[in-house]
């Protein structure tokens, strides 16, 4: 039951990434869970609410204004450091290798 349970969460996942759509940890909000989709012209990330304050946090990035972006080891995990002209984002990927590739042919 487990099992099958797992393998269609891997399913569900790897359906998401072929859509553009990764589930991420916001490094910069407490590590707070979100959702990074990529659309025709930007990066939405959405973070969850707080408990209390009920809001959830929509950052829409447009692809022009992303200057540069890295990634490094933080941890057991790779962080995602995106720098634009107003802000810089943080997010601890899960699939860190396929947000690049969409990344890279997004920015060109």
């Amino acid at each position: 039951m487990e099992k099958e349970n797992l393998n269609k969460t891997d399913e569900i996942r790897k359906k998401e990434i072929a859509n553009g759509i990764f589930r991420a940890y916001n490094v910069n909000n407490r590590l707070k869970n979100s959702t990074l989709t990529f659309q025709e012209n930007s990066l939405l990330a959405v973070t969850d609410a707080h408990v209390l304050s009920k809001k959830r946090e929509e950052n829409n990035i447009p692809y022009s204004s992303i200057r540069s972006f890295k990634v490094h080891e933080q941890g057991l995990g790779k962080v995602v450091e995106i720098k634009t002209a107003a802000k810089n984002y943080k997010f601890h990927l899960f699939n860190t290798k396929a947000f690049v590739e969409f990344l890279n042919k997004k920015i060109k």
